[in-house]
């Protein structure tokens, strides 16, 4: 059946989806690396706010969860990841 009477329907040539699932990549971990990157990636923000290229609404925003995601790579890093979440409310940052 048909809705358009110049159109055949073909359920297995137009509603079969071409799309694939892509492999499970490894587990995301909060290493040393990772804090590495984030560390620099915190000293960019801090450079280019210095430049005037970064709001400083944006800039509080990243920076802000630039720490907090530190602060709990730290934590996991020392083996006591209690440490604080949420932004970072109450730490001297």
């Amino acid at each position: 059946m048909s809705f358009h009477p110049l159109m055949v329907y073909d359920r297995g040539k137009f509603q079969k989806s071409e799309r694939q699932i892509a492999p499970e990549g490894p587990p995301f971990a909060l290493t040393a690396e990772r804090r590495e990157q984030l560390f620099k990636e915190l000293t960019q923000l801090e450079q280019r706010r210095r430049d005037g290229a970064v709001s400083a609404e944006r800039f509080a925003t990243r920076r802000r969860r630039l720490v907090a995601d530190l602060e709990q790579i730290y934590g996991e890093i020392d083996g006591s990841a209690a440490g604080p979440r949420g932004g970072g409310e109450g730490v001297a940052a």
